[in-house]
């Protein structure tokens, strides 16, 4: 892949996230922040015609937004990666792809799907990615992306507490199953909640 196949958008936002992490005689927050909107700006202006690097721009977007304390414009914009990344087909697997571009596809999916997982808080009306849509694997151990080394992960199962070989899960994968209990959790207390404490 050249320079040149990379999105603008993508560039702005990782050079606006890495701007905020370094020395200010460096380079000047502002600097970052102003990157970091006019990635934003490049993604909005593009609605149409969502991308891979235009979601990465928009993911990182989202996480200076919250760390920012802009949990608003966040949660906003979470439900834009989400339909850019069903609009792209990112929760199906593409076996015809090589293993780091499918490893990429997933990750993208499943960064969105944690992120509305835990701001949707068991709420229905707030839920983008249901389990039901993700028919993807799970994502690979990092030292294996890392390394380029293929490996075939099990597809999402929320009950599974092993693989399909008996072997633990990694840690990504763990993190996954946490976060359906937790939303399992939510989703059973917040209408018990609400019936002894009605707002």
């Amino acid at each position: 892949m050249s320079t040149g196949d990379v999105d603008l958008a993508l560039v702005l936002a990782i050079c606006g996230i890495a701007a905020l992490y370094v020395p200010k005689r460096q380079v000047d927050p502002d600097r970052g922040r102003e990157w970091l909107a006019a990635a934003e700006h490049r993604v909005t202006k593009h609605l149409d015609q969502p991308s891979i690097f235009r979601i990465q721009a928009l993911l990182l977007v989202i996480y200076h937004s919250l760390e920012s304390r802009s949990f608003s414009k966040a949660f906003m914009l979470i439900a834009l990666a989400a339909r850019s990344a069903f609009a792209l087909r990112l929760n199906y697997e593409h076996p015809q792809l090589p293993f780091e571009q499918q490893e990429i596809r997933r990750r993208i999916m499943w960064s969105i799907w944690a992120m509305e997982k835990t701001w949707s808080g068991g709420v229905l009306e707030f839920k983008l990615c249901h389990d039901s849509t993700m028919h993807i694997r799970l994502p690979c151990p990092e030292d294996c992306l890392e390394n380029g080394t293929a490996v075939e992960m099990d597809f999402f199962d929320p009950d599974a507490t092993v693989t399909a070989l008996g072997t633990p899960l990694n840690a990504l994968a763990q993190c996954i199953r946490l976060l359906t209990l937790r939303n399992a959790c939510l989703r059973w207390a917040i209408p018990n909640l609400l019936s002894y404490y009605p707002i």
